[in-house]
């Protein structure tokens, strides 16, 4: 198997990854669009277009899209993200011309009807209900926006009500065309389909269909980073903290360090967060780390749900562990041991068709690169262990990082407990 990116004459790319081991093709058409593209005024938009693309087309109402998929067994479904929005379908080989011309409908031909807008408005304010319901996702979203100030990449893929309420099909509109462009999107396909199968029915679809006029350069800017702190007092059972350490970005090319970093800290039972802080102290149920990497930014979080009463212990002891790994760092164990668990992800990955779509589809994206596992699982064979705590030292730094609270009042200021 292996990925090929190949570059259509109107800039258009399509990624594609042949496994003749199942029956089932991915497709994905990927647009480097997201909330990071937006301004504090149409906030959402991105967000709001991958929405309306389902609501009607010239030839397909919004029910007659999805039944025409759904009756010939295929999935359909999106995303957007902070950098990218994508349409894809998931369906057995067979069925793979079907699932181009449809979403080749959607994405080129759809109406934007001012009175479906209206209706998907509706939608997408419980849609930002629900997101604020939730305490945890909340206060994740409040720790972005914290880390990165009034920088783009700090705002909420949703959006806010009152942005959403005001869209036109105008801004929507002007904000497609400036933003849906050849030069812009990748088409991914993943699973039993050749290359020049792909190709055909690509260049049958989508190839100069698209605005071929080049799009502006929509990738995230650096941002500057300082120490932040937000809270919302919310009446739930739980206090929630999101912590967020200045780290790598894609171009830096750490994601291997910082994978095997958030693994041993707080990827697992086995991690050091997860055992310190719930099996031995008994403090919390939930707390882990991750990564989120964009183009010039990332960070490296931490994310902590526990009881009022508890939380002062809880957040003394993800400083006290994060203390111990910058003077110590990792050992030769924890290295070996997240070393087998990030290739056994990447395997894993690796046998979902969708997974693979969508990492073909970003990587060509955001990288300009062919995603290969076999090239990642050599990476972590060759990572070195003084690389990884190279990396330790230069992210957990104090002075560049924010905090967020979400739960009840809890009468002190949660970045200057873990500072203390």
């Amino acid at each position: 198997m292996q990925n090929t990116i190949y570059t259509f004459p109107s800039g258009l790319r399509m990624a594609h990854y042949e496994n003749n081991q199942v029956r089932s093709v991915a497709l994905g058409v990927q647009f480097g669009v997201g909330s990071s593209n937006e301004t504090l005024e149409n906030n959402g938009i991105s967000h709001f277009i991958e929405h309306m693309m389902f609501k009607g087309t010239n030839k397909r109402n919004a029910l007659q899209i999805v039944s025409d998929l759904e009756s010939n067994g295929i999935n359909i479904n999106a995303f957007t993200s902070k950098l990218l929005t994508c349409y894809y379908t998931i369906s057995i080989d067979e069925e793979i011309e079907n699932c181009f011309e449809v979403l080749s409908d959607i994405i080129l031909q759809s109406t934007f009807s001012e009175s479906e807008m209206q209706k998907e408005k509706g939608v997408i304010l419980e849609e930002i209900s629900i997101a604020e319901d939730d305490p945890q996702d909340l206060c994740l979203d409040m720790m972005a926006g914290a880390y990165y100030g009034d920088h783009p990449l700090g705002m909420t893929i949703l959006g806010s009500r009152d942005n959403v309420s005001k869209f036109t099909r105008e801004d929507v509109l002007n904000y497609y065309n400036a933003n849906y462009c050849s030069n812009n999107c990748v088409i991914a396909i993943t699973g039993n389909i050749s290359f020049d199968n792909a190709k055909a029915l690509v260049e049958k679809y989508f190839e100069g269909k698209l605005n071929q006029n080049a799009c502006h350069d929509w990738k995230d800017k650096p941002a500057t980073i300082n120490s932040n702190y937000v809270y919302k007092i919310k009446d739930v059972e739980q206090a929630n903290i999101g912590i967020a350490f200045k780290a790598f970005s894609v171009l830096d090319n750490k994601d291997i360090e910082m994978e095997i970093i958030s693994s041993i800290m707080g990827g697992g039972m086995s991690s050091r967060l997860f055992q310190t802080i719930r099996e031995k102290m008994g403090l919390a149920y939930s707390v882990y780390t991750y990564v989120s990497s964009t183009i010039n930014n990332g960070y490296f979080a931490v994310s902590l749900s526990t009881n009022k009463d508890s939380l002062a212990a809880a957040i003394k002891a993800v400083r006290h562990e994060i203390d111990i790994l910058k003077e110590n760092g990792i050992t030769r164990e924890e290295f070996e041991r997240a070393k087998k668990l990030t290739k056994s992800g990447y395997i894993i990955g690796g046998e979902s068709n969708t997974a693979l779509m969508r990492a073909v589809g970003k990587y060509a994206l955001c990288r300009d690169k062919e995603f290969n596992i076999d090239t990642l699982l050599d990476k972590v064979n060759n990572l070195s262990f003084e690389s990884v705590n190279d990396c330790i030292k230069k992210i957990f730094d104090y002075d560049k990082m924010s905090m967020s609270y979400v739960g009840r009042d809890i009468g002190f200021n949660a970045l200057d407990k873990f500072k203390e």
